[in-house]
């Protein structure tokens, strides 16, 4: 009499059935999710390696980005409040001009020279995010205080000054650094300030007309010198806003590449989905046979 066993075989299906099970449940979480995985893991050393140095650049290039936009925002600050300070002196221009042509006039000079120190002392003296943005390094301290200036003034004169020479620089790549800004101690901004000094010493009574025309032809080179100023300050914001857009670039860039190590093709997985549905169903039915299978029939 022959003895048959179905037991190797049908355990064989079984785990072969299991496995098969396995897949379409990996494949089937693909499809739903989009991804090859939901964890690093489970994408593999290889995959997961070069996941991690797009996902840590990607990051690096982003705070890139970030901090060129803050920084941006500062130096359109700084770009706005210098042009402020210009507007004062082509104003002050405007009325020296006129008082000149008209010495009777009455004009206040010593009022006019406070008023305007008040003014550009309060611009210089801006402050962005808690930040002074004309004291150079020394950002918590505020560079300008007219009360230490030198009254009536005698030539350059920066006592005024609280803050460094040091100009703010920005790192926006491995490369690259931007140096941005200007301190409060600018020839342009000293001229300022002593050409409004200057006024404060004058009174209605007794005008003297040279120092009004020292005044004027002081503001004037201030004005220069200022509208110089602003211009530098415009081009480091256009260094800055091409920094931005290649960092900008390079994060899209990095994002597509970090995507694709990540992602599965829908249609193939759909796909590899129908395939492994139809295997697994005659792996069942296969199964099915095997456990119906009787020692008695082979008797």
């Amino acid at each position: 009499m022959e003895r048959v066993s179905t037991f190797g075989l049908s355990q064989t299906m079984v785990n072969s059935s299991m496995s098969l099970q396995s897949r379409l449940a990996k494949a089937e979480l693909q499809n739903a999710s989009g991804l090859k995985a939901t964890t690093y893991t489970g994408l593999g050393a290889t995959e997961t390696a070069r996941l991690v140095t797009v996902e840590d650049t990607m990051a690096q290039t982003k705070a890139w980005s970030t901090n060129a936009q803050t920084v941006l925002d500062r130096v359109e600050v700084m770009y706005n409040t210098v042009g402020d300070i210009a507007d004062k002196m082509s104003t002050l221009r405007s009325t020296l001009t006129t008082a000149m042509s008209d010495i009777s006039s009455g004009t206040d000079y010593a009022a006019l020279g406070s008023d305007l120190l008040d003014d550009l002392e309060g611009l210089m003296n801006t402050q962005v995010d808690g930040r002074y943005l004309f004291s150079g390094g020394r950002t918590d301290t505020a560079p300008v205080d007219v009360s230490l200036l030198t009254s009536p003034p005698s030539g350059t004169d920066t006592a005024y000054y609280q803050g460094d020479s040091n100009l703010a620089a920005l790192q926006v790549s491995g490369e690259q650094s931007i140096t941005y800004g200007v301190t409060a101690d600018d020839s342009g901004f000293e001229k300022a300030l002593r050409a409004a000094n200057m006024l404060t010493g004058l009174t209605t009574d007794e005008v003297d007309t040279a120092k009004v025309s020292a005044a004027y032809d002081l503001a004037t080179e201030a004005l220069e010198e200022i509208l110089a100023t602003q211009g530098t300050i415009s081009l480091s914001s256009s260094r800055l806003e091409s920094a931005k857009a290649r960092q900008d670039t390079a994060s899209s860039l990095l994002a597509d590449r970090a995507s694709a190590l990540k992602s599965v093709d829908i249609a193939e997985v759909s796909v590899n989905i129908s395939e492994l549905q139809n295997t697994l169903e005659a792996s069942y039915s296969a199964l099915g046979k095997i456990t119906g299978l009787s020692l008695v029939s082979y008797l």
